[in-house]
């Protein structure tokens, strides 16, 4: 899973690339910063997609489809942030009872929780 750190990053970096802008506030709404539908869009795919600064850096995937049915202009960086975290998918351990998501960069081998190989 991604850190709260990592998903700054990911949405601050990508918010700069396609806005040419740092955001000002987290609480702020993507509409406060003039973030329309079709620069919204523009973001997404940028988070989703981009190896050098979306989560695929940071080894994850995360689906254009399903976080662009969760954002809206009207939502604020911190919740966007959010729905990275919750929509965003990593590594996970092995473990056939209850996998574990895992902490990323690196991966470990094995489940600092149970011992499974991560996979």
């Amino acid at each position: 899973m991604l850190t709260e750190d990592q998903i700054r990053k990911i949405v601050g970096e990508s918010f700069k690339k396609t806005s040419g802008s740092n955001i000002q506030s987290w609480s702020n709404t993507l509409k406060d910063e003039d973030i329309d539908q079709s620069t919204l869009r523009q973001w997404v795919t940028t988070l989703v997609n981009d190896e050098e600064i979306g989560v695929s850096r940071f080894q994850h995937k995360l689906e254009f489809s399903a976080i662009i049915k969760k954002v809206s202009p009207s939502d604020t960086f911190e919740s966007l942030g959010r729905h990275v975290f919750l929509l965003s998918t990593g590594k996970v351990c092995s473990n056939p009872i209850t996998p574990h998501s895992q902490t990323c960069c690196p991966y470990p081998k094995k489940c600092p929780e149970c011992g499974h190989d991560v996979r």
